[in-house]
């Protein structure tokens, strides 16, 4: 399923690979679908993890974690935060001679549209060709706040390339989360930036599984 924010006039600006990465193209996510599960109404909105429950087993999306970018009645679309691969930024985009000093890599962002790219930017602003996700976070595609960001590092200015995306049609990820398929955790710019992805999901499953402490106070015994 092609995204509408993807081709429509949020389009953010999808780039296109080139070179030796070779990438293939495979359906977004069905796991968990069942046309017999009511919708219930869950925190499904951008700017919060999905963490993928041990009984996900799709291996598109098991023990992942992703980042809810935007969602709507069309459907929903998010990156997986937890996915790095062994490809140098550098050979992505050649034209920013500043990454061959870096050593950031391009993640798998998600099953849907693989040949093309998606940036998360850490920054107080961001561009025409971006938008806010959450406080201090951009998502879109514009090389250009890359090599910016390349020339005038500041530890407070990062910014991540995924390439693909995960998409969820109307109701699609209601019906998986109902099925007990993801749980959710807010979301914030030091986790998505500053904790080490692969032990992401470990960190997060843990977190959306501890008991909340509630606490209760006596009523009031003054007159």
């Amino acid at each position: 399923m092609k995204h509408p924010w993807v081709t429509g006039a949020l389009a953010i600006g999808l780039f296109i690979l080139t070179g030796n990465l070779l990438i293939s193209t495979v359906s977004p996510s069905t796991a968990g679908v069942s046309p017999k599960l009511q919708l219930t109404k869950f925190d499904i909105r951008k700017g919060v993890f999905l963490v993928a429950s041990p009984s996900l087993l799709d291996p598109s999306f098991r023990e992942t974690v992703v980042l809810i970018c935007d969602h709507g009645e069309e459907g929903t679309l998010g990156l997986i935060m937890n996915r790095p691969t062994n490809y140098p930024l550098s050979d992505v985009f050649p034209d920013i001679p500043g990454l061959k000093g870096f050593s950031h890599t391009l993640f798998e962002g998600g099953p849907v549209q693989r040949q093309g790219l998606l940036m998360l930017f850490r920054t107080e602003t961001g561009s025409e060709k971006t938008q806010l996700l959450l406080d201090g976070v951009f998502w879109g595609g514009d090389p250009k706040m890359i090599a910016s960001m390349v020339e005038n590092p500041h530890p407070e200015r990062q910014f991540r390339v995924f390439f693909g995306y995960a998409g969820w049609g109307r109701g699609q990820l209601e019906h998986e989360i109902n099925g007990g398929f993801w749980r959710t955790v807010p979301a914030s710019a030091g986790v998505i930036f500053e904790h080490d992805p692969t032990t992401l999901w470990e960190e997060l499953m843990d977190k959306s599984t501890r008991p909340r402490l509630i606490v209760s106070y006596p009523p009031s015994t003054s007159f």
